[in-house]
């Protein structure tokens, strides 16, 4: 049985969709590990950090000791925030267009007066798809890019730790 070439098109239009679909859902799990790798290494490494460079002073005649945070650990900790903000924004839950209500199909194409074909039906179907793909790539691009610099900002991170812990 040969596809007429309405249906081709529509098929081309499902499986891209499906294909940033799938995109959207690697990002977000990459970008999970991402935040979950940028929580370890605060934890560890400023800590450490932290840890060798105390200041201990004296209030009341009780003993405080207090971290010593110096430019490199303030901008290691903005570091952190600007991961955490970063992909934060990807785990949002956006608004994403990968289906068409049936029940609108319905209302629109079949229980109508003049139905449309199955060829119509699937050119408008495909021109659907295409215009959804449209929009979610635009939001997908800035996800990417926030992913990016999450990844920009966890290495920043990481090297200013590494600085502190070096240092003094």
């Amino acid at each position: 049985m040969t596809d007429s070439t309405e249906e081709i098109v529509y098929n081309e239009a499902v499986r891209a969709t499906t294909e940033q679909e799938d995109s959207l859902d690697d990002l977000r799990s990459r970008t999970g590990t991402l935040l979950a790798a940028a929580s370890l290494i605060t934890a560890f490494l400023g800590s450490q950090a932290l840890a060798r460079h105390p200041i201990i002073s004296v209030v009341r005649g009780q003993r405080v000791v207090q971290a010593d945070l110096d430019f490199l650990a303030w901008s290691a900790i903005a570091a952190f925030v600007a991961v955490s903000v970063f992909t934060i924004v990807i785990l949002l839950p956006w608004t994403w267009g990968f289906i068409l209500s049936p029940k609108v199909l319905f209302e629109d194409h079949v229980d109508v007066p003049e139905r449309n074909s199955a060829a119509q039906l699937h050119r408008f179907l495909a021109e659907t798809l295409e215009a959804q793909w449209d929009q979610n790539q635009k939001k997908l691009n800035r996800l990417f890019w926030c992913f990016r610099l999450a990844c920009f900002s966890l290495s920043g991170e990481v090297i200013l730790w590494l600085v502190v812990l070096g240092g003094k």
